[in-house]
C-alpha cells in the first residue's frame, strides 16, 4: 500500500477498525497516527472502536487520550454510549 502511495481515508479506517477489532490495538494506533501524520481525518467510528479497544485490555488512560483528541482537535459530539465504556473502564481501574 505505502509503496504505491497512501490508500484513501476509508481503507485506513477499515484497516484500524479491523486491527482493533482482532485485538491488536497498538497496531491499529499506529495505523491511525500514520494517517495522522499523512493528513487523513479520522471517522468517528474508528475513534470510538480505539476507544472501545483500549478500554477492553485496561487501558483506560490511552482511551481518554484518544477520546480528548476525539473532541478537543476534530470536533466530534460522543454519543451516550462512548461514555458509557469509558465510565465502565474508569470504574473497573
Amino acid at each position: 500500500m505505502e509503496e504505491k502511495g497512501w490508500a484513501d481515508e476509508r481503507v485506513c479506517s477499515m484497516m484500524a477498525l479491523y486491527f482493533s477489532k482482532w485485538g491488536e490495538v497498538d497496531r491499529a494506533f499506529e495505523m491511525v497516527e500514520r494517517m495522522d501524520e499523512n493528513g487523513m481525518r479520522l471517522s468517528e467510528k474508528t475513534f470510538c472502536v480505539l476507544i472501545h479497544g483500549f478500554v477492553k485490555e485496561s487501558r483506560v488512560d490511552k482511551a481518554l487520550q484518544l477520546f480528548d483528541k476525539m473532541r478537543r482537535e476534530d470536533g466530534f459530539t460522543p454519543d451516550v454510549s462512548l461514555y458509557d465504556v469509558l465510565i465502565g473502564g474508569l470504574c473497573k481501574n
